[in-house]
């Protein structure tokens, strides 16, 4: 297993603990950051955790300031 797909597999474990509404926890953001610095647009953030592009761009900028 390479590195994406394991973490591709990680990201698909932690998929059904988002909440479809309210606040995205602080780990998921975190993680949402880590590829975000690893040069992944905002619908690959959103399509690997199963959330609205809007909602992963919102937390992604939420969590830089």
């Amino acid at each position: 297993m390479t590195g994406i797909q394991a973490m591709v597999r990680q990201i698909q474990m932690m998929r059904p603990y988002i909440p479809t509404d309210g606040p995205i926890h602080e780990k998921f953001i975190a993680e949402m950051l880590k590829l975000k610095n690893q040069g992944k647009t905002a619908p690959q953030i959103a399509d690997a955790f199963g959330i609205s592009v809007e909602r992963a761009r919102n937390a992604i900028r939420s969590a830089k300031t």
